[in-house]
């Protein structure tokens, strides 16, 4: 079975807090929301990556930049 890439679903999230009330969250995710997101993963790795590469001191450098500065 194929799936409907312009299909729109219901997504619900249920929260109970520590008094024991019940809140429940839904909303609409259709093609444009599950790209934004996809967007955000993709983002969200390079940014996890990005913080990666400075805690082990590399530098991610340009190398016009770094010829200019030497200028």
């Amino acid at each position: 079975m194929k799936l409907n890439p312009d299909r729109i679903e219901i997504k619900t999230h249920e929260v109970i807090d520590k008094k024991g009330r019940k809140t429940e969250w839904s909303w609409e995710e259709g093609p444009e929301l599950r790209e934004f997101i996809a967007k955000q993963d993709k983002l969200r790795t390079a940014t996890e990556q990005l913080h990666k590469d400075i805690k082990l001191n590399k530098k991610v450098t340009d190398t016009e930049a770094n010829v200019e500065s030497k200028s």
